[in-house]
């Protein structure tokens, strides 16, 4: 992570820390707060008290670009401080977490259900729920300038129409050359159309993408290929060697 961002960051967190209660660390360096403000696994009743130990996750998610919402206090949520923190981390997009993600994914796979979504490691969800969110930020982005795209589009389209209709009613007014020009304005208003379909089809793409990623990973997490139990394959050999025994 860039310096920079990570100094911003630190900075936003140590409002969140003031804004639930919690003493502003003396330092806002990483390491001082990691090891000196709030060790890892404390078990200091007054750390605990002013939540150190939740905002030291919350440190560590977000300088990780993983933060998230999911079992986090709703007083810790609802602040604008960690509004203002995700949005570092993230950008302008909503709040969202793993359960966000998760109904995204049930809309996408057919046949998900909840022992699959159990058995997938909590640092694969992790990593999906923030490509999720960067997903988000994409269809966020892309469709506002498909929005600037069609108001472009519709504003010239009916200038267009004003100037064919000006050019057909008065042929003596007009030359070639106008109806050359009226040719390539139409022809720059299909391109633009082109442009955004080409935008639609790249938010499709993606999240064609992340869907696939996302079956991936919940199908190699059942991990089909390991070995049998150690009790299945003793079990196994014990019922082959007695019925060796009976041809002895």
């Amino acid at each position: 992570m860039a310096q920079n961002k990570e100094k911003k960051i630190i900075q936003t967190w140590a409002k969140l820390c003031h804004a639930v209660g919690s003493t502003r660390p003396g330092k806002l360096k990483k390491e001082y707060i990691l090891e000196k403000w709030c060790p890892e696994n404390t078990l200091d009743q007054k750390f605990t008290k002013q939540k150190r130990p939740i905002l030291r996750k919350i440190l560590v998610d977000s300088l990780e670009g993983i933060l998230s919402p999911d079992d986090l206090p709703t007083n810790v949520t609802r602040t604008k401080e960690f509004k203002h923190l995700w949005i570092q981390v993230h950008g302008e997009i909503d709040i969202a977490g793993q359960n966000d993600f998760r109904k995204w994914a049930d809309g996408k796979i057919k046949e998900l259900d909840d022992e699959l979504w159990e058995d997938l490691p909590k640092e694969y969800l992790s990593q999906l729920t923030v490509a999720y969110l960067r997903l988000k930020f994409l269809k966020s982005s892309i469709n506002n300038i498909i929005i600037s795209h069609q108001d472009w589009i519709k504003e010239q389209t009916s200038k267009l129409q004003k100037l064919e209709k000006l050019v057909k009613a008065n042929p003596k007014l007009f030359n070639k050359q106008h109806s050359k020009n009226l040719n390539l304005a139409n022809e720059r208003i299909s391109d633009a159309e082109s442009i955004s379909n080409g935008y639609s089809r790249l938010i499709e793409d993606t999240e064609q993408h992340l869907a696939v990623i996302t079956g991936d990973h919940l199908f190699h997490a059942q991990n089909m290929g390991a070995n049998l139990p150690d009790y299945i394959e003793n079990l196994s050999s014990d019922i082959v060697n007695k019925n060796l025994d009976i041809f002895n």
